[in-house]
């Protein structure tokens, strides 16, 4: 299945979802996956919406449903204060004496 869905958090604890839907009048469920189980979260027909969790100590995956499919996604980008990407990090010294 094509992704189609996007999650982003926009600040700790809070997601943002986009769901293209082809037919207007669909609706979607969302669950939160925690420990092989589904937590229903909300049911709707709008392709934009946020939700707040709880304190997580984990990254959060969301299981999407609809009627005739369902897919599972995540955050795609890790939120670590003062970067916006992993590879800013960097520094680390090879054997060689260079840096990564």
């Amino acid at each position: 299945m094509k992704n189609r869905y996007k999650v982003e958090q926009t600040r700790k604890n809070y997601f943002h979802f986009e769901i293209p839907m082809t037919n207007k009048e669909r609706e979607v469920e969302v669950f939160l996956i925690e420990n092989s189980q589904s937590k229903f979260l909300l049911k709707t027909k709008q392709e934009n919406f946020d939700i707040e969790l709880n304190e997580l100590s984990h990254r959060p995956y969301f299981l999407i449903k609809t009627e005739e499919d369902q897919y599972i996604t995540a955050e795609r980008t890790l939120p670590i204060e003062g970067m916006n990407n992993f590879r800013d990090m960097g520094g680390y010294e090879t054997n060689s004496g260079k840096t990564v």
